[in-house]
């Protein structure tokens, strides 16, 4: 039986997708203003306007596309799923699940997104070592399977006993 597992942007996420789309988008006023200032024009403005797009669109775009919508257990697998590529991962490979109060901002970053519209990607911590997340919120599961992942699933009890019933 499959089951779906919401997943919300805690305060956090919330507020680095907010700043982060403020900066950028007052880029669009800062930018084409100090030209005119130093040119005394807006001559070269379209290119200006037509770099920041190509740069920002990519940027945005990319980190909705690869965050957590939800997550859904079957039988036979969890799906992280995404709006560009969903992760599976096999429920026969999960050794452990555990809660944890993990603090990301302590974790390296090897390769991911620290909160525009969700944590993805690759981290490390002394700790637990390398770990992949896909959360929006602070309600870490650790999933120990062939990798660590770190999911953040509304209903966090309900989720891990879920699984634990599939093991």
């Amino acid at each position: 039986m499959e089951r779906e597992y919401s997943v919300t942007a805690d305060r956090y996420v919330k507020s680095v997708t907010i700043g982060v789309i403020a900066l950028l988008a007052s880029f669009f006023v800062l930018i084409p203003l100090y030209i005119y200032v130093k040119k005394g024009n807006f001559s070269d403005i379209y290119y200006v306007i037509a770099l920041m797009l190509a740069l920002y669109i990519p940027i945005i775009l990319g980190a909705w596309a690869y965050s957590p919508q939800k997550y859904i257990v079957s039988d036979k697998e969890i799906i992280i799923k995404r709006p560009l590529k969903s992760i599976e991962i096999p429920v026969e490979r999960i050794s452990r699940i555990e809660k944890s109060d993990l603090n990301a901002m302590r974790a390296l970053r090897l390769f991911g997104n620290g909160g525009l519209f969700s944590i993805t990607g690759r981290f490390w911590s002394k700790e637990l070592g390398t770990m992949y997340f896909y959360a929006k919120n602070r309600n870490y599961v650790l999933i120990h399977a062939d990798k660590l992942y770190v999911l953040s699933p509304d209903k966090r009890d309900e989720f891990i006993e879920h699984l634990r019933g599939l093991m």
